[in-house]
């Protein structure tokens, strides 16, 4: 089993918690894939050492360590690749994550089967200043994906705006989640 770890430099300090759980899934035969811009951090444990969008291609899953901002960066990383993220939480209040670092034997229950994926809608946005688009919608302001909060505003030259919806997967991995 592919798994990537993607974690906060500021949230995890030293990457602490994410070389405890790389350690974890290595213990339990699993491939650890991390961004190549961490790989010193995971220094003695057996981690493939890749460049960032590589480590999601063919992933079983994303691991994402920090706040709810590590969590959105990770989906909107894994996405594309049809990744599902579970977020382990560093961060203030987490309402995206669901492991807590007291939880994370709970991890193993991606390598037996017993989870629940919950899928969840994204926005994909783009920005227009008068008649210019961006020919690219990665080019408007936050990215092409929206998984959090999105306002939409309209004009009397606009009335309609344009919308399209996706969807990714994430994981429930905690018995609190429903």
């Amino acid at each position: 089993m592919k798994m990537t770890i993607s974690p906060s430099l500021a949230k995890d300090a030293g990457l602490a918690l994410s070389r405890e759980i790389a350690a974890l899934f290595l213990e339990w035969g699993a491939t650890v894939f991390v961004d190549e811009k961490t790989g010193a951090f995971y220094q003695g444990l057996p981690v493939v050492c890749a460049e960032q969008n590589r480590c999601f291609e063919g992933a079983d899953f994303a691991i994402s360590v920090g706040g709810d901002g590590t969590f959105l960066k990770t989906a909107h990383l894994a996405t594309p690749h049809g990744v599902p993220v579970l977020g382990v939480n560093k961060g203030t209040v987490g309402f995206l994550t669901e492991v807590e670092p007291d939880e994370l034997h709970e991890l193993r229950r991606l390598l037996t089967g017993e989870f629940k994926i919950e899928q969840r809608m994204m926005l994909q946005a783009r920005v227009r200043r008068g008649r210019r688009t961006p020919p690219d919608p990665g080019q408007g302001v936050g990215g092409p994906w929206i998984n959090s909060t999105a306002s939409l505003t309209w004009t009397a030259r606009s009335p309609t705006p344009c919308t399209t919806g996706r969807v990714w997967a994430g994981i429930t991995s905690s018995p609190r989640a429903s």
